[in-house]
């Protein structure tokens, strides 16, 4: 059954959004909200299309055709650029996926594709009316391509008028298995993408030690489905912000980037469209401890 927000008892929003809160509600309407210039930083990390259906109504990264989720990031890349400061970035995680009919999994029930029951689980899915599939008629490719999603969002994003200044590539050491595939590698790692309003911009490369694009760290644990690691918020949120400034994750999830920002002596504004995962962000703020990790330059 598909929730909606009025299925449960949590507030939306009455349009006045202050810092410091986590606000359920469709993150392409609550950023046309926001005054402009009122955030210094957005850190988000986006549904991956055609990956989960999370049964929730206008969610975004089931639609139909890959385009489509392209054009609609694409549109909320415009609306950012009013809300963002002119020295501020835009932090954008996202992954990619292949060509074909594959199951658009329910969050929290189907196995990955290393689980013992995958196979068994995959029957069943199939044998159900109500499982969505994914068309296999992507950018007139043939089955198997690497749709490279990232890179078609990240060239949309420079179209409407933001730099794509960093492409750095998060390499998992826990990568999850993919018991089934036997024609290509592995994957172990995810695009993040850091896109400028100008060529001056706030940005502090001397606070890591190590200013490389190839970020090696692992995997996070939550309640939620695919949670941001704590790890990767930070180094997003201390080279590009200072103590009181504002975060934005649009698409908050677990809450990591919210509560990372905390941590760090910035304030944070997270728009989520689950009424389960608001609960689960709104619950997840003040786990991070306040300090930072060893590989920071202080």
């Amino acid at each position: 059954m598909t929730t909606s927000q009025s299925d449960v008892d949590i507030p939306t929003t009455d349009r006045e959004i202050r810092p410091d809160s986590i606000i359920c509600g469709d993150a392409f309407e609550l950023t046309t909200s926001l005054q402009a210039n009122s955030v210094d930083s957005v850190v988000t990390s986006p549904p991956y299309w055609g990956l989960r259906d999370y049964q929730i109504t206008d969610q975004f990264g089931i639609e139909d055709n890959a385009d489509e989720y392209v054009d609609r990031f694409a549109s909320l890349a415009v609306d950012l650029k009013d809300v963002v400061a002119d020295t501020g970035s835009l932090w954008l995680n996202l992954g990619d996926t292949y060509n074909g009919t594959s199951v658009i999994r329910q969050a929290g029930e189907n196995p990955n594709k290393g689980d013992e029951s995958y196979t068994d689980q995959l029957a069943e899915n199939r044998a159900e009316s109500g499982v969505k599939r994914r068309s296999a008629a992507q950018f007139d490719l043939t089955r198997q391509n690497r749709l490279l999603i990232p890179e078609r969002v990240a060239m949309a994003i420079q179209q409407s008028g933001w730099i794509l200044r960093d492409r750095i590539i998060w390499a998992k050491p826990n990568p999850k298995p993919e018991g089934r595939v036997s024609t290509r590698l592995t994957n172990s790692h995810e695009v993040i993408l850091r896109f400028v309003q100008q060529e001056s911009h706030t940005f502090y490369r001397d606070r890591l030690s190590d200013p490389v694009d190839v970020w090696t760290i692992p995997t996070a644990d939550s309640d939620h489905p695919a949670p941001m690691p704590a790890e990767i918020a930070r180094r997003c949120i201390r080279t590009t912000t200072d103590n009181g400034d504002t975060i934005l994750d649009p698409f908050c999830g677990s809450g990591t980037v919210c509560d990372v920002a905390r941590s760090l002596n910035r304030q944070y504004i997270g728009f989520e469209l689950n009424p389960e995962f608001v609960e689960i962000a709104r619950g997840s703020i003040g786990s991070t401890p306040e300090y930072g990790l060893s590989q920071w330059v202080e």
